[in-house]
């Protein structure tokens, strides 16, 4: 975990087996890919800390460039997920992690 590629009041999560990849969403898919240094990138690749979909006290990583959209899974893979009313708990579950350090 790194200060946000855009904005450092965000993170980035940066691959330790491949230095300079780092998490990124590409359209809805949620990937590590290398760092080209565009500001697409940089924003796809950074991630906001906010409470927890499905428990306040864990978090969920809202995308810096897709506000409301979040690390989740969609048909059992890795891939933003927009939460709305109407979402289920497993859903929401999928889009919420325990922080430790």
């Amino acid at each position: 975990v790194v200060p946000g590629l855009a904005d450092p009041t965000g993170i980035s999560l940066m691959s330790i087996t491949l230095p300079g990849y780092y998490l990124r969403h590409q359209g809805n898919s949620v990937v590590f890919s290398p760092d080209d240094g565009s500001p697409d990138y940089v924003g796809d690749a950074t991630w906001m800390i906010r409470p927890g979909l499905a428990d306040e006290t864990w978090i969920s990583l809202e995308s810096y460039n897709a506000p409301g959209r979040y690390i989740g899974r969609m048909f059992g893979v890795t891939a933003l997920f927009a939460p709305t009313e109407s979402s289920s708990r497993v859903a929401l579950e999928d889009a919420t992690f325990l922080e430790t350090r």
